[in-house]
């Protein structure tokens, strides 16, 4: 079958308008449950400081005498930590013409602009939240660093690697050889937390592990919803 002669068709056509969608899909994941979980405070200073608190041991010999004097015990002073204020930015600079143009999917090109670099700077402070990187002061020529929360991370841990000289984040961690993660490795983290007084509520971890945290004891078997035809396969939470 052949085009009849003189039939002028789209091949050759000039004024025909584009078909172009007015949506503009993102394709990149935007998600930052850390730093979206984490409270917010006002920082006066460069270096932002808190203190924490410990008790004493355990005594259990604490027995005294019926009538006996009491003798003062050692107090134990609070423990004051800081983390330095990192400065990061994502800056955005639009044409006046690309302004003024009519664009598809937005209305205006620098709210479009600051919309997603705003985007992109909180998953860069997710990642920089998360990073295993030691706090600095900076200087003149360096820019300042805030230490990720990796390098807090001292005890109550189950790795092969070295954990930081400090729990302060003036360290850094060294990983250890790679290993399949294993329910036993969690329970025994969430033992340890739990003997040390901590009360972990959150687990993060990444697809692939988020994947065999779903096969462990409880979960072993997919459960199938026949009425929904929904098979579950995934577990959210951990009753330990």
């Amino acid at each position: 079958m052949a085009l009849p002669t003189g039939t002028f068709a789209t091949y050759a056509a000039i004024g025909n308008r584009e078909d172009l969608s007015d949506t503009i899909y993102r394709i990149d994941p935007t998600e930052t449950p850390f730093i979206t979980m984490c409270e917010r405070e006002n920082a006066k200073a460069v270096n932002h400081e808190w203190q924490t608190q410990a008790l004493a041991s355990v005594d259990t010999a604490n027995a005294v005498l019926e009538g006996d004097d009491a003798v003062t015990d050692a107090a134990t002073p609070t423990v004051r930590l800081g983390n330095i204020c990192m400065i990061s930015d994502k800056v955005a600079r639009v044409t006046g013409t690309q302004e003024a143009v009519d664009h598809a999917g937005r209305d205006s090109e620098m709210s479009y602009q600051e919309m997603l670099k705003g985007m992109e700077l909180k998953r860069d402070m997710e990642s920089i939240l998360l990073a295993n990187a030691a706090k600095n002061a900076g200087a003149a020529a360096t820019a300042r660093v805030t230490a990720g929360i990796i390098s807090w991370l001292k005890t109550n841990e189950s790795t092969s690697g070295t954990a930081p000289t400090t729990a302060d984040g003036a360290a850094t961690r060294s990983d250890g050889t790679q290993r399949a993660f294993q329910e036993s490795q969690l329970k025994t983290v969430l033992a340890s937390c739990w003997t040390n007084g901590g009360k972990p509520t959150i687990i993060m971890v990444g697809a692939f592990n988020k994947q065999t945290f779903s096969t462990f004891t409880g979960r072993s078997t997919p459960m199938e919803q026949a009425t929904s035809k929904k098979i579950v396969a995934t577990v959210d939470r951990l009753a330990s």
